[in-house]
């Protein structure tokens, strides 16, 4: 489960630890909030670990991918869940390199997963967590939402080419997180009224993936 230190992808982890006896391995950057998360877990903590690396690297996902086979590690399920939020700003203001370093995380990271472990376990089921962006663009958003939607349209395709495992996706709007931590557009605006909890959003996604 990639982001899972924060935001949803902490909120998924333990409900799938806690509620439904899974055995997780986290994907993140945080040390100290993984450390944190596995206290949180209490007992169950045996049952959460977690690796440390830039997920926007095809040669850490091989790597991952191996460590597993020689560990003899299988995993049943791959969710895609690390995003990226660029602040609010003009398509005509955002530089290049914002453009595509938020591509990079939120879509070509997924398919760097998904092809290493799927080469790993043909038959792992796949879940990415993508956003309603993908399905109205907002303005300001044009980084956010063009990644949005390719990886709708990537999931779709992997939808229709392999029916003979679970490839699910999940529309999020807007939910508390830090995604919008250092964008100063975004404080004491309507996002904190309509934002949906975290903890609430990461229950949806557990149940309909069940």
């Amino acid at each position: 489960l990639t982001g899972a230190s924060g935001g949803i992808g902490r909120e998924l982890t333990k409900i799938l630890i806690n509620c439904y006896g899974a055995t997780v391995i986290g994907i993140g950057r945080s040390e100290e909030k993984m450390k944190a998360l596995s206290e949180e877990l209490g007992e169950n903590a045996s049952r959460f670990s977690y690796r440390l690396f830039d997920i926007a690297k095809q040669e850490n996902w091989e790597d991952f991918a191996a460590d597993l086979a020689r560990e003899g590690i299988y995993p049943l399920l791959l969710i895609n869940n690390a995003g990226a939020f660029p602040t609010f700003r003009r398509v005509e203001d955002t530089p290049v390199e914002t453009m595509e370093n938020i591509l990079k995380i939120n879509y070509v990271a997924t398919m760097y997963a998904t092809n290493a472990l799927s080469a790993l376990y043909k038959h792992i089921s796949v879940v990415n967590i993508c956003s309603s962006s993908a399905l109205c663009s907002v303005v300001g958003t044009a980084p956010y939402s063009a990644s949005k939607a390719a990886l709708k349209a990537y999931t779709e395709v992997l939808q229709m080419e392999d029916r003979k495992r679970y490839i699910g996706i999940f529309y999020p709007g807007t939910t508390k997180t830090d995604l919008f931590r250092n964008d100063k557009n975004t404080e004491n605006s309507a996002l904190d009224i309509v934002a949906m909890p975290a903890s609430k959003m990461a229950k949806k996604i557990a149940k309909k993936i069940l």
